[in-house]
Order: structure tokens, then C-alpha cells, then sequence
């Protein structure tokens, strides 16, 4: 049986036994941006970023429909991090959940690597890039070793989000906004979605309340994650002016200092400052709490 909730965010792409799940973070804007400046089209009005936009209704065929254009310049950098990362322990939770133990995973909110963030989700901003785009194949979700894998990531409207479950255990699988939440066991077949309107999406699991999972669902195909090394990089940009943001999920939304400039080739690099005095993101705050 499933709940419909007033959000109207996703559609259904398949039946499962319908089950509840819970669990029990923007922040000031520092970023630096360099690149060659040129006179080009006037920038876009830019509004604050958002957590979440729930959609009332699916967008129609027609505004589906791709025209928007891909150009030949990119954005590069790096997400830093600056003072002393909290500490990631196995979940106290997880060491004492049956088969969860066998794996004592520790928790990967925040992970640093030579000073660089992991996790930070980069976008070009969404009010300064028209036009509609091809839809992609399904993005993946998995659930395994108790955790969702990836923790970030990016999608477009009218793609699917297909969620797996590699682990012996069952999960229940609770993204919000949403209209259902399901168990899935091992052997189920995938859960598909298919996202109808642009915001953030929340996964988590009350079996298993330290997983988490953040997916962004953007109208343009313009953002990327940071890996290990902290870099992104977002490719095939249009020309035009762009406002950068970057959001991570313990420290919250970030903006470049000024507009980047795309022209043909061009090759722009934005770098993004975090530090441990950075506030929890409100629609994340707590995650850490009675963590350890």
C-alpha cells in the first residue's frame, strides 16, 4: 500500500511492500573563481539556493522536450578543508545490528584527504542556465556493507533513481519528499523512481539509521561530485555567465565569489573553501549526534 504525500515528487516505477523508515544541513558563501573575463551575455538573476523544491505536478512532454544547448568550455577545482575533521567511528548502532557487525564500516560523513573534502556537490546554479535537456539513463543507488553508495550524487528531471540492495540484510529504503517508503530485501528487484520536479532527495533507512544518501535532481545536466582528491569538474558548458555553488551535507551551501565566464574552450577553474566552524546544513542537522 503506498501514502501520497503534497509534494508529488516522484512517480512510481515499480511495487513493493510499502513499510515505514526514518532517522533523527546552507552556510555562509566563500568560494574564489578565476578565469579570463569577457564580455558576454548579462547574468541571470540568482536566487539564494535551495535545499529542496517539491514539485505540485510532472512537468508535461513538452517542456521535456531537449533545447537547451551543450558548449565546449568547463569548470574545474577543488574543495579544501580547513581545521579539525570530526571523527568517523563505526556507528554504535551498527556494531550491535545483526549483519551490519560483520562489516564495522565507519561512517562516511565527513571524509578528508590531505586537506580536500569528499562529497561536495558542485553546480552550476540553476536559474542561470535555459533551456531543457536530454533526460539520462537511470542513476544507481546501492545499499552495501550497510551503506548507501553513493552517498552524493546529481541526477535531471525525468531521470530515474534505480536502488539496489547488494547486502544480505533487508533495508528499507525512505527518500523524502516522497509518497512511499518500501522494504527491500536481498534478491528484491530494483526500486525505480522517476523524478518529476527539481530539489534535494533524502535517503535514509530506520533499520538502520546511520544511512544517508543526498540526491540533487537538477533541470540542466551541469554539476559534478568531489572524489577523494577533492576535484570536480563539469564539462560540455554552454557560453554564458555562471554562478557556482557547492554544497556538502555537514557544512552546508558555498558560493563562488564572482560569475565565471564560458566562451568556446574556455577552461575555468573554481576552488571552494570549508572549514570546521561552518554550521550544519538545516536540512541535515544532527546527523553526528549520538553517532559514536
Amino acid at each position: 500500500m503506498h501514502r501520497r504525500s503534497s509534494s508529488g515528487w516522484l512517480a512510481a516505477g515499480s511495487v513493493l511492500v510499502a513499510l515505514g523508515c526514518s532517522d533523527g544541513a546552507g552556510g555562509a558563501a566563500t568560494g574564489s573563481a578565476s578565469g579570463r573575463p569577457r564580455s558576454s551575455a548579462p547574468a541571470a538573476s540568482h536566487p539564494a539556493p535551495s535545499a529542496s523544491a517539491p514539485a505540485s505536478a510532472a512537468p508535461s512532454a513538452a517542456a521535456r522536450a531537449p533545447s537547451g544547448s551543450y558548449g565546449t568550455g568547463s569548470i574545474r577545482g577543488v574543495a579544501s578543508f580547513q581545521g579539525q575533521a570530526p571523527e568517523m567511528k563505526v556507528p554504535e548502532k551498527r556494531l550491535k545490528t545483526e549483519f551490519c557487525k560483520d562489516t564495522p564500516v565507519k561512517h562516511n560523513a565527513v571524509l578528508v584527504k590531505d586537506g580536500k573534502l569528499r562529497d561536495v556537490y558542485v553546480r552550476l546554479a540553476p536559474a542561470d542556465v535555459k533551456g531543457a535537456y536530454v533526460v539520462p539513463g537511470a542513476v544507481e543507488l546501492d545499499q552495501k556493507d550497510c551503506v548507501y553508495t553513493p552517498r552524493v550524487l546529481g541526477a535531471v528531471v525525468g531521470q530515474k533513481i534505480r536502488v539496489t540492495n547488494s547486502d544480505a540484510a533487508t533495508h528499507n529504503v525512505n527518500p523524502e519528499p516522497v509518497f512511499d517508503n518500501v522494504t527491500q530485501s536481498r534478491g528484491s528487484k530494483p526500486l525505480e523512481r522517476e523524478i518529476v520536479d527539481a530539489g534535494l532527495i533524502q535517503y535514509r533507512c530506520d533499520l538502520h539509521p546511520w544511512m544517508r544518501a543526498f540526491v540533487f535532481a537538477e533541470k540542466h545536466p551541469f554539476f559534478a561530485v568531489t572524489g577523494d582528491d577533492g576535484r570536480f569538474a563539469i564539462e560540455k558548458v554552454p557560453d554564458g555567465r555562471y554562478h557556482v555553488e557547492a554544497w556538502h551535507s555537514q557544512y552546508g551551501w558555498k558560493k563562488a565569489d564572482r560569475e565565471v565566464d564560458i566562451q568556446g574552450d574556455t577552461s575555468v577553474t573554481v576552488d571552494f573553501g570549508y572549514s570546521a566552524a561552518d554550521p550544519q546544513p538545516d536540512e541535515n542537522k544532527g546527523e553526528l549526534d549520538k553517532l559514536f
